[in-house]
């Protein structure tokens, strides 16, 4: 079988390309022949040595894919592994591949999806009329969170970095703030990747009830590079809050990590979003994608903010 590994950490160019024995049989694993693979951020931090969750390197990134399975469509969570032209899980892990999708936009699923459906519907409980900030509003999770506020009939609002951006979900139905510019909350739910930069701000801008969603650390990555002290002290510096303040205001914090959520939850808010995928109102943005040996441009790409939505691998 052909995988992508990460082969030390580094910059994207430690990502290698090579063919591999299948590992052996197990009647308990179903083999998966992959025709598309999701890149998550948490692929990126991995490669570069910050992810505390990953296995030690040399590894094989990857959360999601999507292919055949007994000749019929599905999309899989797998727990790394993913960068592979076959992979091997449990039944428990796939599920069928709504006929209106493609294998890119099934790949682009799971982790994404997933984590919106968790923060928003689980833990914030959003309900219509109810206003939505999103960190990074255009990318995976934003434009997953997008849509099952449009769904909901509550109010998205995206923080991104460009016009174009910008422009992408109100074209969607979403509102949108640069980065550097004003907000004007207060808001009933705050989703935030970043590490907690923004938490300081978004603290301020709940209403009464409301909450923030952490659910990334995307800040502690500047440049393609691993830079361990930029990366301390950055941690170093994130805000801290009381946790008294949390009652006095009435605002909660939760965190976030799909790999701990649990496999009961995930496969409920899995079924969620497929059954929304099949009533049409779920619809993955795939932005960009690139052959499985070219992981390595993905992650670039990925690194230096350019995508909007989600950046797929293909297989075959």
């Amino acid at each position: 079988m052909r995988v992508v590994e990460i082969t030390r950490a580094g910059p994207p160019e430690v990502l290698v390309s090579r063919e591999v024995p299948d590992p052996p049989a197990n009647p308990e694993l179903l083999r998966i022949d992959v025709k598309a693979v999701g890149v998550n951020f948490a692929d990126i931090m991995g490669r570069m040595g910050l992810y505390p969750d990953a296995p030690r390197i040399p590894y094989v990134p990857g959360y999601e894919v999507a292919g055949l399975c007994e000749g019929k469509p599905v999309v899989a969570l797998t727990r790394f592994q993913g960068y592979a032209d076959r992979v091997f899980v449990r039944r428990d892990q796939f599920f069928p591949l709504p006929e209106s999708l493609s294998f890119a936009e099934g790949a682009a699923i799971p982790v994404n999806y997933a984590t919106a459906s968790v923060a928003l519907e689980d833990m914030s409980r959003i309900r219509k009329g109810d206003r939505v900030l999103v960190e990074q509003g255009a990318g995976g999770v934003g434009i997953a969170a997008l849509q099952i506020c449009l769904h909901a009939g509550a109010e998205f609002v995206g923080v991104v970095s460009s016009k174009e951006k910008a422009d992408f979900l109100r074209a969607r139905g979403g509102k949108a703030v640069l980065r550097d510019g004003p907000i004007e909350g207060p808001f009933d739910a705050i989703l935030d990747p970043t590490g907690a930069s923004a938490l300081g701000r978004d603290f301020g801008l709940l209403a009464p009830g409301g909450r923030i969603v952490l659910y990334g650390a995307s800040e502690f990555v500047r440049g393609r590079k691993r830079n361990l002290l930029s990366t301390a002290w950055r941690y170093v510096r994130r805000p801290k809050i009381d946790p008294y303040e949390l009652a006095n205001l009435s605002r909660g914090i939760f965190g976030l990590n799909m790999l701990t959520y649990g496999p009961e939850g995930t496969r409920r808010a899995m079924a969620r979003i497929l059954e929304g995928a099949r009533e049409d109102w779920i619809k993955p943005h795939v932005g960009a994608t690139f052959p499985l040996e070219r992981a390595a441009e993905a992650h670039a790409f990925v690194q230096d903010r350019k995508n909007i939505g989600k950046v797929v691998l293909t297989v075959g």
